[in-house]
């Protein structure tokens, strides 16, 4: 047999036992599609939000726009930033991230005070424990462990979906799951402490809680996506 028909052979057993497919369910799309002899990939873009669709949330007009919006959400996204902690230190946290089907709202907790604080604080407690709410986060333990600190009213989490399924950080499920986007790291060990946020720092906070939403859709229709269940 010639080489050509070894490899002719070679490809329509691939096709009958439908290789591509598989690959796409293990979250390997792009080897999927060279198995399926399609165009070579295309480079990643990054992943980004319409500014206009990030609100910082630091004032009693945004606080209730803010409890609004989750208030009526089936689903948010969260991510929390705080000042890289050090050995023996335990940093505030400084930076809430809600990423809801429209908007990404930025809870200042440094900035954030008076009646607007309350505000914001008991609309973020109740979509965190709602029945009625899926929270989608990515190594949730840590977030709610800052929260439980600044959030009175907070006992648990409710209905989690922790789409970390192994040791690999966010960056790499984007790049698994969401093959045609990459997630910029570069803010992540940044001072959140710091104010007011530099524009690179705000597109990062948006950007790493808006990717959740898309992600969790992706790893659903694989049906790879974990089970809810409760954090305390």
């Amino acid at each position: 047999m010639t080489a050509l028909a070894v490899m002719a052979s070679l490809l329509t057993t691939a096709q009958s036992l439908d290789l591509a497919g598989h690959l796409r369910a293990l979250g390997a799309p792009r080897a999927a599609q060279r198995l399926d002899g399609g165009p070579p990939p295309v480079a990643p873009t990054p992943f980004t939000v319409d500014s206009s669709k990030v609100h910082l949330v630091a004032d009693a007009a945004a606080a209730a726009a803010f409890s609004a919006d989750v208030g009526s959400a089936s689903a948010i996204a969260l991510d929390c930033e705080w000042r890289p902690d050090g050995p023996g230190e335990d940093h505030a946290v400084a930076l809430a991230q809600v990423a809801t089907k429209g908007h990404v709202w930025l809870v200042d907790f440094v900035d954030l005070s008076g009646p607007a604080r309350i505000t914001a604080l008991d609309a973020l407690t109740d979509a965190l424990q709602s029945q009625s709410t899926s929270i989608v986060a990515f190594s949730i333990a840590a977030d709610v462990s800052k929260l439980s600190s600044v959030l009175p009213n907070f006992a648990q989490a409710t209905r989690v979906v922790d789409l970390a399924t192994s040791t690999d950080g966010l960056a790499a499920a984007v790049r698994r799951w969401l093959p045609a986007h990459r997630l910029d790291k570069a803010q992540q060990r940044s001072d959140w402490a710091l104010r007011p946020l530099t524009p690179a720092q705000v597109a990062y906070a948006a950007a790493d809680a808006a990717v959740l939403l898309p992600l969790w859709d992706a790893m659903r229709a694989a049906g790879a996506a974990p089970s809810e269940r409760d954090v305390a």
